[in-house]
C-alpha cells in the first residue's frame, strides 16, 4: 500500500481547474473560468516574475489563515502569504477604492458574501485576484477554488478577474530530491519507497498582495514580528490561531471606522496547549511530515512559525483572558492598532504586547 501511494504521488499529473463559472473580462464580455487563465496571461507572468517584497511597514493589512480583512482607501494595500492548499482572495471596487480579502483554508460562504457587500455598489464591476492552492497530490485546493466558482455564479454582483494564480497556472514538478529535506519527509510518509527520480507537484507562488489604490498585485514575503512596539503585522502569535476557532463568517481584521486593524477576543479549543506542548518539541522533519497539509512545499519559515506560536500558546493558554484584559478596567476588550509612519502602534492600555514579547524573548 505504501509503495502504491508513493508511485501516486509521483505520477500524480497537473490536474485541470474548470468548473463553470460566468465571469467577464476587460469588455465585459461573459467568460467561462477555463478560459479566464489565458486571459490573465499578462498579469499572471508579471506577478510569477516579480520579486516578494516585505510586508510595508506603512498602512498594509496583513490576513492570516482563516482571517478576512475589509478595507477602505486610507489602506494602501492588503494580503496574505503561505497559501499552499489555501486560496487567498482579493476583491477590489475600481471606483470606491474599498477591497476585500481574505485567507481560506475552507471555502465560507458568509465570509465570501461579507466581502462582496463590503466592495459592491451596485452597478461597478469588481476586480478579482487570486493565489494558491496548487495541484496538491489530494485535491485540497481544488475543493476550494470550485467551491469559489460556484458562489461566483451564484452572486449577482459582476466580477473581473485580474489574477488568476490558482491551479495549473501556479503549478510545477520538481524533483522530490531537490526539495528542502525532501527525501527525509518523504521517508516519514512512505518509509522505504524512496526512488531519486521521484517528482512532485510545487507551487510557483503562497503570497499575493494588492495595491488598494491602483490594482497592482505583488508577492510579498511572510509576516514577521518588530521591536519596539511597533509591527509591519500586529499580533502575530494571537492571529495565527485564529484558524482553531473555525468561526463563520471570518472574523474582520480591520474597523473602516477607526481605521485600525482590529482583533475581537476569542476563545481557543481546549486541547490548544496539549497540541501545542506536543508541536514545540517536534524536529523540522517530522513537523512538516505530521501538522501540514502540503509538507513538501511549505515555506522555509514555517517550522519556525510553528515553533513560535506553540510557544506563545503555551504559555498563554491557561491564562487567554489576560490577552484581551484592559490595565484600566480589567475587561476583555478588542486589541486595535493603529498605522503610523513606522508601523502600526497598539491603541489603549490592553497588556497584549508585553505578554507577547515577554514569552517569544
Amino acid at each position: 500500500e505504501i509503495s502504491r501511494q508513493a508511485e501516486i504521488l509521483n505520477t500524480k499529473p497537473l490536474h485541470s481547474t474548470s468548473p463553470s463559472m460566468v465571469l467577464t473580462d476587460s469588455t465585459g464580455a461573459v467568460v467561462k473560468f477555463e478560459q479566464v487563465p489565458s486571459l490573465c496571461s499578462s498579469q499572471n507572468k508579471k506577478f510569477l516574475e516579480a520579486q516578494p517584497c516585505p510586508v510595508p511597514n506603512r498602512g498594509f493589512v496583513y490576513v492570516f489563515q482563516h482571517e478576512m480583512a475589509l478595507v477602505n482607501s486610507s489602506v494602501k494595500g492588503v494580503g496574505s502569504a503561505d497559501a499552499t492548499t489555501c486560496v487567498i482572495v482579493v476583491l477590489r471596487n475600481p471606483n470606491t477604492l474599498n477591497a476585500a480579502a481574505a485567507h481560506f483554508d475552507e471555502f465560507c460562504p458568509k465570509t465570501f458574501q461579507a466581502m462582496v457587500q463590503h466592495c459592491s455598489d451596485g452597478s461597478t464591476t469588481l476586480q478579482v485576484y487570486l493565489c494558491g492552492a496548487y495541484c496538491d497530490e489530494r485535491d485540497q485546493g481544488k475543493e476550494i477554488i470550485q467551491a469559489l466558482s460556484k458562489q461566483f455564479e451564484r452572486d449577482e454582483t459582476k466580477f473581473q478577474v485580474e489574477l488568476f494564480c490558482v491551479g495549473e497556472v501556479n503549478t510545477h514538478r520538481e524533483r522530490i530530491a531537490d526539495l528542502p529535506h525532501g527525501k527525509e519527509i518523504f521517508k516519514q510518509l512512505y518509509r522505504d519507497t524512496w526512488k531519486e527520480t521521484y517528482q512532485i507537484n510545487v507551487p510557483h507562488r503562497l503570497t499575493l498582495a494588492v495595491d488598494v489604490q491602483t490594482g497592482t498585485p505583488y508577492p510579498i514575503c511572510g509576516p514577521q514580528n518588530t521591536k519596539n512596539g511597533l509591527h509591519a503585522v500586529p499580533a502575530v502569535c494571537i492571529r495565527a490561531m485564529l484558524w482553531s476557532t473555525h468561526g463563520s463568517p471570518f472574523p474582520n481584521a480591520y474597523d473602516c471606522k477607526s481605521n485600525c486593524i482590529c482583533v475581537d477576543p476569542f476563545t481557543l479549543p481546549e486541547n490548544s496547549k496539549g497540541f501545542a506542548e506536543f508541536a514545540a518539541q517536534l524536529d523540522d522533519i517530522t513537523i512538516r511530515a505530521r501538522l501540514s497539509t502540503s509538507p513538501f512545499v511549505e515555506p522555509p519559515h514555517y517550522c519556525e512559525h510553528m515553533r513560535q506560536h506553540s510557544k506563545f500558546v503555551c504559555g498563554m493558554a491557561d491564562r487567554w483572558v489576560d490577552v484581551f484584559k484592559c490595565r484600566d478596567s480589567g475587561q476583555q476588550k478588542q486589541l486595535m492598532y493603529k498605522s503610523t509612519e513606522d508601523g502600526w502602534e497598539r491603541v489603549g492600555s490592553v497588556g497584549v504586547d508585553e505578554i507577547e514579547a515577554t514569552l517569544l524573548a
